[in-house]
């Protein structure tokens, strides 16, 4: 018999998808349009970290009992994966009809081949000057142990060959958070051509690794565990939460997103060394951290983004000449945030404050 209950999980992606669709309506303002592709990747981030990292965690627990909805943790952690690659289909879909969208207001993504002699010679001031101070590159050998990989962090995984060499060495560069993901190379105000951070480093990897040659690269990025289970029993819930603050940092990678068509070679190479599942993997197929396309809004053309809303003031209380007390003295009322402002919230409490008559003030 099929059950009458949705999954909690599945049921998330479904609205998930919603906030994707939003991306592709065309009569939302075009920045707005990336903004919710954004959203969608980041929100997709979080599913990932506290409610699939739980089914992952009963997987690993051997836990067999279905849930009230019929499905077992296994079978919960297969429809997620299916949905979350039709997921990732749709957005790839959406993103490929933004770009062409960005492209016919002069708002272009480039590869390093594709920049003129200009835009090459400004890069590569931008990558001196702004990125290769700031970037630490890390061999990897028996004397150089695979680097931790802080949650959500992204990284590529090299392969260099001396020159004159058929010898090769790997090497990590994890990307800095205080970096930007997009660089405007283009010499024109009405006009951005973007260029990954990414793609940026492995154009430049030999000013980077003097003496060598790149000759692959991955892009990836991982997901680590970091729902936290609370102890009702806890004898001192400051010491169990900083406990497992501390230890969410290292929670078990449950997801790692990959550039599609990475090398098979590196790829095989990052999982031993980072012990991912082949359940954990994700082909990305544009660029890995999604999330972080809402780097290239501009704030320029107003036309690009929604009208700025200013919310009502509160008509009740205006009658009253801003007296609170005296507007609910009057009469019950509801305040209804966004549509009227949430200022009338503090400045009842300020009133509140300072009003002799009160003895105390609580939620």
């Amino acid at each position: 018999m099929t059950s009458r209950y949705n999954n909690r999980e599945l049921s998330w992606l479904e609205f998930n998808s919603r906030v994707l669709s939003e991306a592709a309506n065309i009569d939302l303002p075009l920045f707005e349009r990336v903004r919710f592709l954004s959203i969608a990747s980041n929100n997709l981030d979080e599913f990932y970290m506290v409610r699939v990292a739980g089914v992952y965690a009963q997987i690993k627990a051997k836990i067999k009992n279905e849930s009230i909805d019929g499905l077992s943790p296994k079978d919960q952690f297969k429809k997620i994966k299916i949905k979350t690659s039709e997921l990732l289909k749709k957005s790839n879909l959406i993103w490929s009809k933004l770009k062409n969208d960005l492209s016919k207001e002069r708002i272009f993504f480039k590869s390093f081949s594709d920049l003129n002699e200009e835009e090459k010679k400004k890069l590569l001031q931008i990558f001196k000057t702004n990125i290769s101070p700031v970037l630490t590159p890390q061999a990897i050998d028996p004397s150089h142990p695979f680097p931790f990989l802080f949650n959500q962090g992204h990284f590529l995984l090299m392969e260099l060959q001396k020159k004159g060499k058929k010898k090769t060495i790997y090497s990590i560069i994890i990307l800095p958070k205080n970096l930007k993901r997009f660089y405007d190379v283009s010499n024109f105000n009405t006009l951005k051509n973007y260029i990954s951070l990414e793609e940026i480093i492995s154009s430049y990897a030999s000013e980077l690794f003097l003496g060598y040659e790149l000759k692959n690269y991955v892009s990836a990025r991982v997901t680590r565990d970091s729902d936290i289970e609370v102890e009702e029993e806890a004898e001192d819930l400051v010491v169990f939460y900083q406990k497992a603050l501390k230890k969410r940092k290292r929670g078990r990678i449950v997801r790692l997103e990959l550039r599609k068509g990475s090398d098979s070679k590196l790829k095989k190479f990052l999982m031993k060394k980072i012990k991912a599942d082949d359940d954990t993997v994700e082909d990305v197929e544009e660029f890995v951290g999604t999330h972080e396309i809402s780097q290239i809004i501009d704030k320029g053309n107003k036309e690009f983004y929604f009208e700025k809303f200013y919310p009502r003031q509160v008509e009740r209380v205006k009658q009253f000449k801003g007296n609170y007390f005296d507007a609910i003295k009057y009469k019950d009322m509801i305040v209804h945030h966004p549509y009227e402002t949430f200022d009338a919230v503090i400045q009842f409490l300020n009133q509140a404050a300072n009003d002799a008559d009160v003895k105390a003030i609580k939620q």
